[in-house]
């Protein structure tokens, strides 16, 4: 996919600074003519909307005499949706004992078979007495 938009400076081989504000266009190509015969690099300054700066520089060298014209290829990375991001971090609320989960159900539930173990025993033991 070929991007519009995206921005960038030509230096020489010692990054100094030769032409900037070169802007791919509808195409997502840029055209530098005139360049004399030597090492260059190309550094995005900008990226599209939507995508990530890679400024990582794209380097190519101007032969003597050279009348064939090169082509170079950029590519970007789209921006991470921001709602696809997952925290790494976890957060702490300063509490240092565990949630209480079910804690209640189990008190009443071991109390109703104390209960029933009262009610059986006290039957049973009512029965032996009267016999």
């Amino acid at each position: 996919e070929v991007l519009q938009g995206a921005v960038f400076e030509l230096q020489d081989a010692n990054g100094t600074v030769l032409q900037s504000g070169l802007t791919t266009g509808a195409d997502g190509k840029l055209a530098i003519d005139g360049l004399a015969p030597g090492a260059y690099q190309l550094v995005e300054t900008q990226a599209p909307t939507g995508y990530e700066l890679d400024a990582t520089p794209v380097t190519f060298k101007i032969e003597k005499e050279q009348e064939v014209a090169i082509f170079l290829t950029k590519e970007n990375r789209k921006v991470a949706d921001s709602s696809d991001i997952r925290g790494n971090n976890p957060t702490s609320s300063g509490n240092k004992h565990l949630p209480k989960t079910g804690e209640t159900i189990i008190s009443q539930f071991i109390l109703s078979i104390l209960g029933v173990l009262l009610v059986f025993i006290s039957i049973k033991f009512r029965k032996k007495r009267n016999i």
